[in-house]
C-alpha cells in the first residue's frame, strides 16, 4: 500500500523530525491489528512549503480500502504523558 500526505513543517526544528529518524508508521484496522509503513525523508523540505511524504506499508488486499494511517512524532519529540499520534488519517 502506497499513500501520499502533504506536508508542511512550521520551522526549522520540524523540518528536521519530518520523515527523519524515529517517527513512526502504522496502518490500524479496526480490529486493532496493525501493519508497519515507512518513509524516505524527503530532500526539499523548507518551512512553510508543503511537501508530499510517500508512506508504504505491505497490508492484506482485503483489508486496505479499511485502514487508518497513524503517524507518531519520535519520543525525544513527545511532551511528556501518554504518547498520541501526531497524525490520524480515517478511512
Amino acid at each position: 500500500m502506497q499513500v501520499v500526505l502533504a506536508v508542511k513543517a512550521q520551522d526549522a526544528k520540524s523540518v528536521q523530525t519530518v520523515g527523519g529518524y524515529g517517527m513512526t508508521y502504522r496502518f490500524v484496522d479496526g480490529q486493532g491489528r496493525e501493519w508497519s509503513g515507512n518513509a524516505q525523508k524527503p530532500t526539499d523540505v523548507r518551512p512553510g512549503k508543503a511537501f508530499p511524504l510517500t508512506v508504504r506499508g505491505t497490508v492484506p488486499r482485503a483489508k486496505a480500502e479499511s485502514l487508518a494511517l497513524v503517524v507518531r512524532a519520535p519520543e525525544t519529540e513527545r511532551k511528556g504523558g501518554a504518547p498520541l499520534p501526531s497524525l490520524r488519517f480515517e478511512p
